[in-house]
């Protein structure tokens, strides 16, 4: 197995175990906000980590670009927000 398809599925893994966690959270107490926060929270870092995963396995750059959304550095724009709510 190489290393990219490797990776491919701990990104994916990630994705799974990371909406498992925001789900349970979120059944815990679902009308909290910090609950709320931290579920969408959540979702936008299972995106960027199944965007991460396609783009490691594309085997090439063409393939990659028209992720939109899902492209690994679309997530960058948004990084300085995650360190604002850590």
């Amino acid at each position: 197995m190489s290393y990219p398809a490797l990776f491919s599925i701990l990104f994916f893994l990630v994705s799974v175990v990371s909406i498992v966690s925001g789900i349970l959270v979120l059944l815990n107490n679902p009308k909290a906000p910090g609950n709320r926060c931290f579920f969408a929270i959540v979702i936008a870092i299972s995106f960027w980590s199944v965007g991460l995963g396609f783009a490691n396995i594309a085997p090439d750059a063409a393939t990659c670009k028209p992720g939109g959304i899902f492209r690994p550095s679309a997530g960058g724009q948004y990084m300085p927000l995650s360190f604002t709510f850590s």
